[in-house]
C-alpha cells in the first residue's frame, strides 16, 4: 500500500498549517509503513502503459471472476483498495486539491468500500486480515475518512491507533494525525501536548524535528509564544546539521510578537546571525516585530542595523516609524540626512525601491494633510516632497507631488523659484512642461511679478499646441510687458493680435481685449489721432456691425473714439473743435465737459448761435437769457428774464427791462401786460420807494405805449408828479373823477386843469349864492343863507387864490368881485314900500348903505387883486381869453381889447417835472440793459443774431427807433453802443 494521499492539500488551512503538512509528508513519506500487498509488484505494474482506470478495471474484472470462496480474492480486494486509493490521490491532484471534486471523492468512497470488505474478510467469505494487516488497513481507512471529512469516524481510528505502541511508526503517524486535528479545531494546548508526546516516542531525525516545529505553532496559536519560540529554536536544523529555513523564518516571526522577551531575543538573533552570517535576520526581525505590532522594538532594531550600516530603506522605514509616533525630530533628522541616500541595487532593488517609494508616497499623503491645519508640519512635508522627487523624477505621481508642494509653501517667490527648477528639468515635458510654466505664471501673477509672466508666456507661445493657444499666450506675455510700462514692447503684439487680418468674421478674446490695450496705450501716449485710427478700424467695419455679439465691445470701442475726438477737440480748438465738442453736447456725450468746451470756443469763435445752442443744452438760463438779448432774440429774452426774475428778483427795474424786451420782441400784448402789472396790487410794491428818475421812466413807458389813464394815478407817485400826470390826463381828455380829485387836492397850480376845476368851483359857488334872493316873505332868513353862501364862495376863493397862477388869480378874484359887488347892488337896489315917509325912506337906505357897505369894501378889495394879477399876465392871448371869460375886467381895467398891452414874454405857466422829460433819455444806468429778441429791422436783427456787437447793426437800429419817434428804443441801443467802447 502507497502513501499516495499523503502530500494532498488540506481544506480552509493557513499558510503555516499548509508548510507543516508539506513538511511532514516530505519527512515522514521516506519511513512510510508498507502495508498494501505486493508494492512492488503494484508499483511495477501502475508504471506500464495501462492507466490508473484501466488497472482498476481489469483487477476488479479479475477479483470478480473469481469464486466467492477463492483465497486470490481476498488479496486482490485489498489491491483493489490500494489502486483506488492512489487513483484518488492523481484525481485529487488533476482536481487542482479540491476535496468536494464528484470524481475524487467517489474514488475515495470506492477505496473505503474495498479497504472495509478486506477489513471483513470479503463480508464474512475469507478469514479476516491479520493483526498487523488489520492495523494498517485502519490507518488507511483513517485517512480516508480525513479526506472525506468524516473527521469523527477518523479521530475514532487514530486514537485506537495511537495506543498501539507495537506499531511505533503508525503510533506516531496517527499522534500526529490528532495534533493535527486538534490544531485545526482550535484547541492548540491539546494539539501542544500530543505534539509533545510524538517527540518523546519518535527516534530522531527529521521526524522529530517536524514534530518540534508543529509544537512550536501549536504552543504560539495557544498564546504560549515563549514555549513556541523555545520549542522552534531546537527545530532550527535537519537531521543533516542544515538549517531549515522554514524554522528559522518562523522563528524571527515568533520573536517579532513577543515584545516582553524583546531584548533578549535581539540579542540572542544577532548572535545566531553572525554566526552564520546572516546578519539580515535582524532585518526580517525588525519587519517582524512592525508585522506583529511591536514597532518600539522594531524601530529599535531598525536603527541599530542603521547605525551600522545606513541604507536608503532602513532610513525611509525609520522616517515612516518615527512620523507614526510622532517623533518629530527624529523624523526631521532622517530626513535630512545625506548618508544612505542612493536607492538599492541587486536582485531585489525593484521590489525595495518600489516598498521606499510607497513609504515615501504615504508620508508625503499623510504629511500634506496635516499641514493644511497644522502649519509646522509645512517644512516637513515640503522636505519629504523634494526627497521624493529626488529619489524618483519620473514618478508617475510627479505632478500631484508637485502640486502638493506648491499648494504648501506659502512664499509666492519659492514657488516661482521651484517652478523654474522643475520648468528646467529634463523630465518636464510636454503638457507637463505647458502645466507648469501656466502654473508659475498663475502663481506670478498673483505675486504681480509680471516679468515672470512675460517670460513664461512668451516661452509657451512657441510651444502652444494650438493657435488658438499661441494667441492666448502672446496676449497675456503681452499684458505682462504692458503691466511692467514695457509699452513699446507689448505694442507690437496687441496690433498683431487685433488687426482685422488676424482673424475671420468674429473676434476672439485676445483680438478685443488687444484692440482696447492698443487704444489705452495710445491714450496714455495723448496720441489721439491714431486712436481714432485704430477705433475705425472695427467701428468702420460693416461685417463686425452687423455682428450682434460685438454690439457691445463696438460700442465701448466707439467711445474711447470719441474721448479721443473729444481730446483732439480741445487740442486743435477753432471751428472743427467746436463742431466736435457741439455734437458731443447735443447728444449728452463728455457732458458737462463738452457743452463747457463748446460754450468756450463759440465764444472765441464768435458762434453765437453755437453759444446759445450750448447754453440751451446746459439749460443755464441766467446765461440764455443774456445771450438771447445780446443776439436780438428780444422775445426768448424776455419769456425767459421774466420766468428767472419772477419772485424776489422781480423789481421795477427788472419789470421794466422785461417790458421793453417784449416790445422791442414786437409783443406788445405782453409788454402792456408787464406795464399794467405795475397798477396793480402787485405792482404797487415795487413802486412803493421808487425814484423820481424811475417814476420818470414809468411815466415815459406808460405814455409810449398809450397806456396813461387813470389807473395809472394808483401808483405811487409822488404828490407833484400825480398832480402833474393828472393834468396830462385832463389834456388829453382823459379827465376823471379821480383826476379831478387829484388836481383839486393840489393847493397851488399844477396847470390848465387844477385852474380850470378851481374856477368851475368858484363860478358854482358863486352861481349857488346868486340864485338864494332875499327880498319877500321871509327875507331876513334867505338873506342870512346868502350870506352864508357868499361866505363860502369868499372862503374858497381865500383858500384857492395864494396858489393860483396870475391868470386864473384875475378870473377868480373877477368872480368874486361881481359877486360882491352884485350883492351890495342887490342891498342898495333893495325896494322901499310904497307910502313911507321920506324921512323913512331916507333912513332905509342909509340902512342899507350901511347893510352893503362890507361888501363894498370886499368888492374893492377884489378888485384890487383883480388888477394886481392883471399886470402879472403878460402873455397877449392870455390876456384877451380873460377878458372874454370876465364881463367887467376891460371896465376895471380900462382896457377894451388888451391889445394895447405889452408883451413882455411867450412863456406860459413853469413846466412840470415830467412835462420837462426829454424822450431820449437813456436807459443806461436805470435798467442795465444787456440782452434782446426780435424787432427793429429784420436784417439788422439778424445780423446780431450771428453777431451780438455788430456796431452798424446797433446803430442803424438805434437810429431806427429814433425815426420812429421811440426814444426809449433807440436810447437802448445807444447804451449797447457805449458799452462797446
Amino acid at each position: 500500500m502507497t502513501r499516495a494521499a499523503e502530500g494532498g492539500p488540506r481544506s480552509k488551512e493557513t499558510w503555516e498549517t499548509k508548510m507543516t503538512q508539506k513538511n511532514r509528508t516530505t519527512w515522514i513519506l521516506a519511513n512510510a509503513v508498507s502495508v498494501a500487498l505486493s508494492v512492488a509488484s503494484s508499483t511495477a505494474f501502475a508504471a506500464g502503459s495501462y492507466s490508473s482506470a484501466t488497472l482498476i478495471r481489469e483487477v476488479d474484472g479479475l477479483r470478480n471472476s473469481l469464486p466467492m470462496k477463492d483465497p486470490g480474492r481476498a488479496q486482490l480486494t485489498l489491491r483493489l483498495a490500494d489502486l483506488y486509493f492512489d487513483y484518488q490521490a492523481e484525481l485529487f491532484r488533476d482536481a487542482g486539491g479540491d476535496p468536494s471534486d464528484t470524481k475524487v471523492r467517489r474514488a475515495r468512497q470506492d477505496a473505503v468500500r474495498m479497504y472495509e470488505e478486506a477489513l471483513s474478510g470479503n463480508n464474512g467469505m475469507m478469514p479476516k486480515p491479520s493483526y498487523a494487516v488489520e492495523t494498517k488497513i485502519k490507518f488507511q481507512l483513517g485517512r480516508l475518512h480525513s479526506d472525506l471529512g468524516q473527521t469523527d469516524k477518523a479521530m475514532t481510528i487514530f486514537k485506537e491507533l495511537a495506543q498501539k505502541a507495537d506499531f511505533p511508526e503508525l503510533q506516531r503517524e496517527s499522534l500526529l494525525r490528532m495534533a493535527e486535528n486538534a490544531e485545526s479545531s482550535g484547541r492548540f494546548e491539546e494539539a501542544a501536548k500530543l505534539f509533545g508526546t510524538v517527540a518523546q516516542i519518535c527516534s530522531g531525525g527529521d521526524v522529530c524535528v517536524y514534530t518540534r516545529y508543529r509544537m512550536a505553532w501549536a504552543k504560539n496559536r495557544g498564546g504560549d509564544v515563549a514555549g513556541a519560540i523555545t520549542e522552534m529554536k531546537t527545530a532550527l536544523y535537519d537531521s543533516k546539521g542544515q538549517i531549515r529555513e522554514e524554522s528559522l523564518r518562523d522563528l524571527v516571526q515568533f520573536m517579532g510578537s513577543a515584545p516582553a522577551q524583546a531584548q533578549e531575543e535581539m540579542v540572542w538573533l544577532e548572535q545566531f546571525a553572525g554566526k552564520h552570517h546572516r546578519m539580515s535576520l535582524m532585518d526580517d526581525l525588525a519587519a517582524s516585530y512592525f508585522s506583529a505590532g511591536n514597532k518600539t522594538q522594531g524601530t529599535q532594531v531598525l536603527e541599530l542595523l542603521y547605525s551600522r550600516k545606513p541604507t536608503l530603506a532602513k532610513r525611509v522605514k525609520l522616517m515612516e516609524e518615527n512620523y507614526g509616533v510622532r517623533k518629530w525630530d527624529r523624523f526631521v533628522s532622517l530626513l535630512e540626512d545625506t548618508v544612505g541616500g542612493e536607492l538599492p541595487s541587486g536582485p531585489d532593488a525593484a521590489k525595495e525601491t518600489a516598498e521606499i517609494e510607497g513609504v515615501l508616497r504615504r508620508l508625503s499623503v499623510q504629511l500634506d494633510a496635516e499641514r493644511k491645519t497644522q502649519a509646522d508640519k509645512i517644512p516637513m512635508f515640503l522636505k519629504t516632497v523634494d526627497f521624493y522627487l529626488g529619489l524618483f523624477p519620473k514618478s508617475t505621481i510627479r505632478s500631484q507631488m508637485i502640486d502638493g508642494w506648491i499648494a504648501a509653501e506659502t512664499n509666492q517667490e519659492k514657488k516661482i523659484a521651484r517652478l523654474a527648477l522643475w520648468i528646467n528639468d529634463s523630465n518636464t515635458q510636454g503638457k507637463e512642461l505647458i502645466r507648469l510654466r501656466e502654473m508659475r505664471a498663475s502663481i506670478a501673477q498673483k505675486a504681480k511679478n509680471h516679468a515672470i509672466i512675460a517670460e513664461e508666456m512668451s516661452a509657451l507661445a512657441l510651444i502652444a499646441a494650438t493657435p488658438a493657444k499661441k494667441r492666448e499666450y502672446q496676449y497675456l506675455a503681452a499684458r505682462a510687458q504692458y503691466e511692467l510700462k514695457n509699452l513699446d514692447q507689448a505694442m507690437p503684439t496687441f496690433e498683431a493680435l487685433s488687426d482685422r487680418n488676424s482673424f475671420g468674421n468674429e473676434p476672439d478674446q485676445w483680438a478685443i481685449q488687444s484692440k482696447n490695450l492698443v487704444l489705452d496705450i495710445l491714450n496714455q501716449k495723448k496720441d489721439f489721432a491714431k486712436i481714432l485710427a485704430s477705433a475705425e478700424q472695427w467701428t468702420n467695419d460693416p461685417i463686425l456691425k452687423r455682428n450682434a455679439k460685438l454690439r457691445d465691445e463696438l460700442a465701448d470701442i466707439q467711445k474711447i473714439a470719441d474721448q479721443a475726438k473729444f481730446e483732439l477737440a480741445g487740442i486743435n480748438r477753432g471751428v472743427e473743435g467746436l463742431k466736435t465738442f457741439m455734437d458731443f453736447c447735443k447728444t449728452g456725450q463728455f457732458t458737462p465737459k463738452s457743452c463747457e468746451n463748446a460754450k468756450i470756443l463759440s465764444i472765441e469763435t464768435k458762434s453765437q448761435g453755437d453759444l446759445i445752442a450750448v447754453l440751451e443744452k446746459q439749460g443755464n438760463e441766467t446765461d440764455l437769457a443774456a445771450e438771447y438779448e445780446a443776439s436780438g432774440y428780444f422775445l426768448k429774452a424776455a419769456k425767459l428774464q421774466e420766468k428767472l426774475l419772477a419772485g424776489k428778483d422781480w423789481t421795477l427795474k427788472n419789470a421794466l427791462r422785461v417790458a421793453l424786451l417784449y416790445e422791442l420782441g414786437g409783443d406788445m400784448r405782453e409788454s402792456r401786460r408787464i406795464v399794467e402789472s405795475l397798477t396793480s396790487s402787485k405792482g404797487a410794491s415795487i413802486t412803493k420807494n421808487w425814484s423820481e428818475q424811475e417814476q420818470l421812466l414809468v411815466y415815459h413807458t406808460l405814455r409810449d405805449q398809450k397806456m396813461l389813464n387813470a389807473g395809472s394815478l394808483n401808483m405811487a407817485w409822488t404828490t407833484k408828479n400825480r398832480l402833474m400826470l393828472a393834468e396830462e390826463l385832463e389834456e388829453k381828455g382823459q379827465g376823471s373823477k379821480l383826476t379831478k380829485e387829484v388836481i383839486l387836492s393840489a393847493a397851488e397850480t399844477s396847470g390848465p386843469a387844477w385852474a380850470r376845476y378851481v374856477l368851475e368851483e368858484g363860478r358854482a359857488l358863486d352861481a349857488e349864492q346868486r340864485k338864494i334872493g332875499f327880498y319877500g316873505k321871509n327875507g331876513q332868513k334867505k338873506f342870512d343863507q346868502r350870506l352864508k353862501a357868499i361866505a363860502a364862495l369868499n372862503k374858497y376863493a381865500e383858500k384857492r387864490l395864494p396858489g393860483s397862477d396870475a391868470k386864473t388869480r384875475v378870473e377868480l378874484a373877477g368872480i368874486c368881485t361881481e359877486a360882491y359887488q352884485g350883492l351890495s347892488d342887490e342891498i342898495l337896489n333893495s325896494p322901499i314900500p310904497q307910502g313911507l315917509p321920506e324921512e323913512a325912506v331916507v333912513q332905509i337906505k342909509a340902512s342899507l348903505d350901511q347893510m352893503a357897505l362890507p361888501f363894498v369894501d370886499q368888492t374893492g378889495k377884489y378888485r384890487q387883486v383883480v388888477m394886481a394879477e392883471w399886470a402879472k399876465v403878460t402873455d397877449e392871448k392870455d390876456r384877451q381869453d380873460l377878458l372874454k371869460r370876465v364881463s367887467k375886467l376891460a371896465a376895471w381895467t380900462g382896457s377894451a381889447s388888451g391889445n394895447d398891452l405889452v408883451v413882455t414874454s411867450q412863456a406860459s405857466a413853469q413846466p412840470t417835472a415830467i412835462a420837462k422829460a426829454t424822450h431820449s433819455v437813456s436807459d443806461q444806468g436805470i435798467l442795465g440793459m444787456a440782452t434782446s429778441n426780435a424787432g427793429g429791422t429784420n436784417a439788422q436783427i439778424e445780423r446780431l443774431h450771428s453777431n451780438p456787437q455788430d456796431r452798424d447793426a446797433l446803430q442803424a437800429l438805434k437810429e431806427y427807433y429814433a425815426s420812429k419817434q421811440q426814444p426809449r428804443l433807440s436810447a437802448y441801443f445807444e447804451g449797447r453802443l457805449r458799452d462797446l467802447k
